[in-house]
């Protein structure tokens, strides 16, 4: 079953008003499942935004730098095709202290890192003593320049998925808000991707 989202389309944000994708199925079996969400804005003129929450005390994050393994840490991830006429995706995986790492890709390679496209957005983080959120932005004419078939209108349809994992944590752990079949361990696999449809 795939997974809808409806993205509002805001004057000014602010997250109280923007739905929650819960990021509840976990798979490939651990025991740890913390609460996890989305949220996805479109920012009227601007670009879209996401928001990442975990609830957890102490999430693992090693990793500082651009590029650096983050999905090993306790991480939040967020993947999306913003032209619905090509392969591509975009797969954004963050940590709670901001380090990231940020591809355009096919699922089975083609893999280019965004900076070759972009400058590397800012990663907004928020920590408290039970949860952490990272926070990112993407005008668009960034998300044009990766993918140049996109379209924002009311109506548009990106097909996304949202993660939570930590392939080195103490326990590791695999959430996701559209859930994907088969045993395979991996998130790229975007015939799992859901649709996000702006209002």
């Amino acid at each position: 079953m795939i997974k809808e989202y409806s993205v509002k389309t805001l004057e000014n944000l602010c997250w109280d008003d923007v739905p929650k994708a819960e990021i509840s199925t976990y798979k490939w079996a651990s025991g740890y499942e913390p609460r996890a969400y989305a949220q996805v804005a479109v920012l009227k003129g601007r670009g879209i935004a996401a928001k990442l929450t975990a609830h957890e005390t102490e999430p693992l994050a090693e990793k500082k730098k651009f590029n650096d393994p983050v999905f090993e840490d306790s991480c939040l991830e967020f993947f999306a095709m913003f032209d619905p006429k090509s392969e591509k995706y975009i797969n954004i995986e963050m940590n709670s202290v901001g380090a990231f790492l940020a591809t355009v890709r096919k699922a089975d390679g083609d893999i280019v890192t965004i900076d070759n496209f972009i400058d590397l957005p800012e990663i907004k983080v928020e920590k408290s003593d039970d949860k952490w959120s990272v926070e990112v932005f993407l005008s668009f004419s960034d998300i044009n320049k990766m993918f140049p078939g996109a379209t924002f209108e009311s109506g548009s349809v990106i097909r996304a998925n949202f993660y939570k994992c930590g392939d080195k944590t103490q326990i590791p752990h695999y959430g996701m808000w559209n859930e994907i079949g088969g045993d395979k361990i991996s998130y790229h696999q975007p015939e799992y991707f859901g649709k996000l449809i702006i209002e």
